[in-house]
């Protein structure tokens, strides 16, 4: 009973986290976080535009268009300079919808929102490797389909959540710049404010893309340690590769791609974080568990490299002692 209750930990003993780093690590290689970080990259940018129109069109709701564009602006040019911030600023001014009709903008909106589907599509079968997870034989054309409609939601989840920050965002900016010259000594308060924000809300993101998009029940409790560790990475991985950015030449050397090139390497480094946290995830609750994944419907579980070789090492153990 105690040795039960002992491997059921939800919470991270700091004397473990030298050893689950490593594993992190180790099974962040086996699967080829490299690649699917690229896969991911590519999906992103194919899925930016729609996504983008969305955003902001819901954003303006509250902020109004200009305003909300604004604040995408601004929260780009932070993350990877003055050229990622061009980009995005083309990039809406020929994304919104025109004034046809209610029939030709409901049609728009679909074929927007379906081709947002593809970077969340791709982040579900991603998930699914780190977990070791795959579709039973012959179940895939039904849950091609079935997983489309059932991300639906979830697009607008985390559309909701990305405004928040943005409403958040633009009034911490709007009261500095309000109260900035009377009161000089509050900017770092709403400075630090600010990355606290940022902080939470990516917490709160990457918890529910490890909660509901790998097709296995995970307890909330090893999701939230998982998301926060995930955050902070993030949160310092994004001016690391701010600075990096800023500092090579990538925008002269591609000439007019060269915008486009220094998004897609801030979306490639910010994916391979994104797996280094999924698999941190995967490996406390693989560590301190000892109840079997539950998988929903129509999927089965697949061994993993580490877990193949784990086995055979036990395999010639027991043979050598026997």
């Amino acid at each position: 009973m105690t040795e039960n209750k002992k491997n059921n930990r939800s919470k991270i003993r700091i004397k473990d986290l030298p050893s689950i780093l490593e594993e992190t690590y180790l099974q962040w290689v086996d699967d080829k976080a490299l690649k699917l970080a690229a896969s991911l990259s590519f999906y992103s940018i194919l899925s930016l535009v729609p996504l983008l129109v969305i955003i902001v069109s819901t954003a303006g709701l509250v902020l109004g268009q200009q305003e909300a564009s604004s604040s995408i602006i601004t929260q780009v040019r932070e993350l990877i300079g003055e050229k990622g911030a061009v980009l995005f600023e083309e990039l809406m001014s020929y994304s919104f919808f025109k004034d046809t009709g209610i029939i030709p903008t409901v049609i728009s909106a679909g074929v927007l929102l379906f081709g947002s589907l593809g970077v969340f599509i791709e982040l579900k079968e991603s998930l699914n490797i780190v977990w070791g997870i795959e579709v039973k034989p012959g179940k895939g054309f039904k849950l091609f389909f079935k997983n489309r409609l059932l991300t639906f939601p979830f697009i607008f989840g985390i559309g909701f959540l990305l405004i928040t920050s943005l409403i958040i965002s633009a009034l911490i900016g709007a009261v500095t710049k309000f109260i900035g010259g009377s009161i000089p000594n509050l900017i770092p308060v709403l400075k630090y404010s600010d990355i606290a924000v940022s902080l939470i809300v990516f917490t709160i993101l990457f918890g529910l893309l490890f909660k509901f998009l790998p097709d296995t029940k995970i307890k909330w409790s090893y999701v939230w340690q998982g998301a926060l560790f995930t955050s902070i990475l993030f949160n310092i991985g994004k001016y690391l590769i701010g600075f990096y950015l800023g500092n090579t030449y990538y925008g002269n050397v591609y000439g007019a791609a060269g915008s486009l090139v220094i998004l897609l390497i801030w979306i490639y480094y910010s994916s391979i974080i994104f797996f280094f946290g999924a698999e941190f995830t995967y490996v406390i609750r693989r560590k301190y568990s000892t109840v079997p994944l539950e998988l929903r419907k129509d999927f089965i579980r697949i061994k993993k490299t580490t877990q193949q070789l784990e086995e055979s090492v036990d395999d010639k153990n027991y043979s050598e002692i026997n």
